[in-house]
């Protein structure tokens, strides 16, 4: 029925989730004696299509990015693939400019109309990644102009409130996730790239990381996947790419050498 209502299958199979957990809550206390969800066959969700997020295009997006006051988020988003919860919901404390890295430990987002702190999407999303060295002088301007932000408007500064958030409104309050992608839109929009969305770059990251010929195990710690699945189906799809692209480049030795 969902689907004759024109919804994607993948959002048809989410529902069917929700309510095959749902049902065996029921039988684990009792209250029913069969799944139902279990009977119903899911509709085939297709693969999402990827489309490889290349060097250039990534640069041009370096540079779209370049000056704006949410410049560090985006790289962040961009160079490590990030869930946008997990960013918006990255503290100061969380960011140990000493030891060169930062820890991913919560997320924040809206919940009823109100900002919360939640758990990561799951135990693999919590994890500590390396800080590269130009994110983090990016980073410590950003603290700096923060730092301004919070002296300008005195006692109306929020930021104590929550905790010292490194992305924040320039009163220190959360930041809106809808806020942040039309900003990064706009952007990308104004340096003539149209094709590539907030969400999109956590793909990217990984098209990237595999274009580079990083392993699998530590583009899956990197990204905070569950399983190795999600990143080797991304990494699949990026492989065939290249492959198509290194046998173009021996034909064309061949052919030069025969025309």
């Amino acid at each position: 029925r969902k689907m004759k209502n024109n919804q994607s299958a993948r959002s048809a199979t989410h529902h069917r989730a929700v309510l095959r957990a749902a049902l065996n809550y029921g039988i684990k206390n009792n209250w029913i004696y069969r799944n139902a969800a279990d009977l119903a066959e899911p509709p085939h969700v297709k693969p999402r299509e990827i489309d490889p997020l290349t060097m250039g295009r990534a640069r041009a997006m370096l540079e779209a990015f370049k000056g704006d006051r949410l410049q560090g988020l985006f790289l962040m988003n961009l160079i490590y693939g990030q869930r946008q919860s997990e960013t918006l919901g990255l503290k100061w404390h969380d960011v140990d400019f000493a030891e060169g890295c930062f820890r991913i430990q919560r997320s924040l987002q809206k919940v009823d109309g109100v900002y919360q702190f939640l758990e990561t999407k799951n135990e693999s999303s919590r994890r500590t990644v390396p800080l590269y060295p130009g994110l983090t002088a990016i980073l410590k301007a950003h603290w700096e102009r923060q730092a301004a932000e919070r002296r300008a408007v005195g006692a109306a500064w929020k930021g104590e409130e929550w905790g010292g958030l490194v992305f924040t409104n320039e009163l220190g309050e959360p930041l809106a996730g809808y806020t942040v992608s039309r900003r990064f839109r706009k952007l990308l929009k104004l340096a003539g790239i149209s094709d590539m969305t907030y969400n999109e770059c956590r793909n990217g990251a990984v098209t990237m990381l595999a274009a580079l010929g990083v392993p699998d195990r530590i583009a899956m710690e990197i990204l905070g996947h569950s399983n190795i699945t999600t990143t080797m189906n991304i990494y699949a799809r990026v492989a065939s790419e290249s492959m198509k692209e290194a046998i173009e480049k021996l034909g064309n030795e061949l052919w030069e050498a025969v025309v």
